[in-house]
């Protein structure tokens, strides 16, 4: 086990922790891809929860006042004068939008959620769209005794339980995104490791040049990590290749290096 945890670090230089990983390990490699996952996700979190308490403390609590008043009773919108209320940012974006009636989220280039009728909407960051049905919401705050003595939920007092299920479910989300974009990134590093591993070592199975791959990326996924927790930014794509096709290079030189001193391949 305690090679697993080294190997985070080594996977930065040393060869020797690489044939140990890449010949020995078996079922280790799947705790260490689970680890990386980990180390990953909560750079990405530190980014998120910065960027989201920011748009709380900047932008959505000053407009929480422009909604008083409005409510969801009996699943469906309503607001003090029957007319939608847009909430929108210091530059002047709108991003929310409470309406009685349906809206056209296409008016709202920057639209990020909307109480809408008798659906909440949230607007995915690829465009698309994901509706809940807002019965469903405000069942979930009236059995916390969330209903006024009208019978309706506040609009304010629903994105307080929506923010909070946000940051509950915001580690778990970015987990699964790290772990299909790492698993994509071994995918396409692995065939690489095997092409290069035809002309310089030709006993290297594909499930070697899997667990290969999963360690040459350790370095620019530590550096993405590192980049969103302190400075909010993510690794650009590029760099990706760049480091761990470099580091894929250098470690299976050095793989061959020990090979030749072995006598286990032909000059």
């Amino acid at each position: 086990m305690k090679d697993v945890f080294t190997m985070l670090y080594k996977s930065f230089w040393s060869v020797e922790a690489y044939r140990a990983a890449v010949f020995g390990w078996k079922w280790k490699a799947v705790l260490y891809f689970f680890i990386v996952c980990c180390i990953t996700a909560s750079g990405a979190w530190v980014m998120a929860s910065k960027y989201l308490g920011d748009f709380i403390t900047a932008d959505l609590n000053p407009a929480i006042a422009k909604i008083s008043g409005a409510k969801v009773a009996d699943g469906k919108v309503r607001t003090p004068d029957g007319k939608p209320i847009a909430l929108a940012s210091k530059s002047g974006r709108v991003f929310a939008v409470i309406s009685p009636e349906y809206i056209d989220a296409n008016e709202f280039s920057a639209l990020f959620f909307a109480f809408e009728k008798d659906r909440f909407t949230l607007r995915l960051p690829d465009g698309s769209e994901n509706f809940e049905p807002l019965s469903s919401i405000e069942t979930l705050v009236d059995s916390g005794g969330g209903k006024d003595a009208s019978g309706g939920v506040e609009i304010s007092l629903l994105l307080e339980y929506l923010i909070w299920w946000m940051r509950l479910i915001l580690p778990v989300v970015l987990l699964m995104i790290s772990i299909f974009k790492n698993l994509s990134f071994v995918a396409i590093l692995s065939l690489a490791a095997l092409m290069l591993s035809l002309s310089l070592m030709p006993k290297m199975t594909y499930p070697q040049c899997v667990k290969l791959a999963l360690l040459t990326l350790t370095p620019p996924l530590f550096l993405e990590a590192v980049l969103m927790a302190v400075f909010t930014e993510p690794v650009p794509g590029f760099a990706y290749a760049i480091i761990s096709g470099a580091m894929l290079v250098y470690v299976m030189y050095g793989f061959r290096r020990a090979a030749l001193s072995d006598g286990k391949i032909l000059r």
